[in-house]
């Protein structure tokens, strides 16, 4: 995306918008396939890292109170 209107700018300059705007839009579309994609991912693994980080504190405490 960004690189076709780079190239787009480098053969006809910066006179015409419409000839990079392509380009631009495209490049937008895979950002915001890609923020699709990762925040979604990042929000469930710091659920999980949350839910393993709270059973590993529960397991500690309980092998320290079988210890004593």
């Amino acid at each position: 995306g960004v690189l076709k209107s780079f190239e787009a700018i480098s053969s006809s300059g910066l006179g015409d918008p419409s000839i990079f705007s392509h380009g631009i839009s495209v490049a937008l579309i895979t950002t915001i396939a890609g923020l699709i994609v990762a925040i979604p991912h990042h929000l469930c693994y710091n659920y999980f890292i949350h839910v393993l980080d709270e059973l590993e504190l529960r397991v500690k405490n309980e092998v320290i109170r079988n210890k004593a």
